[in-house]
């Protein structure tokens, strides 16, 4: 079945033919609209305390799908990112000899403002918590 829908999409679009566009259109405008919601609903917390510009950086780094951290590397609440002047993003792939990290410094005023964003990378040793000042 694959196969013959391949077929049928490849000669659909070597010879310029929009059957299906329409209802794809349709499709993917609706996909786009209830993924929006998604966001805007893991956002919803954030919206209660943040100042706009610390949300921003929320929604701009997706930071709603991430741990963040403060200096020490101790977690930060929604409520502690509110005050906090620094947060830290921490990532990584991969295990044992092959764990890479990357640690983003995010520095703000105390408007909430974003000053600057500093990113270093280490590894394989996960960083430590002098890493997160």
């Amino acid at each position: 079945m694959k196969s013959v829908i391949f077929i049928v999409t490849t000669f659909l679009i070597l010879t310029g033919t929009q059957v299906f566009s329409d209802a794809t259109d349709d499709i993917i405008a609706e996909e786009k609209k209830k993924e929006l919601a998604r966001i805007e609903e893991k956002l919803e917390p954030y919206k209660k305390v943040l100042p706009e510009g610390k949300l921003a950086v929320v929604r701009e780094n997706k930071m709603y799908n991430y741990y963040l951290y403060g200096a020490g590397k101790k977690t930060l609440s929604i409520e502690g990112m509110k005050d906090a002047l620094v947060w830290f993003k921490w990532t990584y792939r991969g295990t044992g000899l092959n764990h890479q990290w990357w640690l983003t410094r995010y520095e703000f005023d105390r408007s909430g403002k974003l000053l600057s964003t500093t990113t270093k990378e280490g590894g394989p040793a996960e960083p430590t918590a002098k890493e997160f000042q």
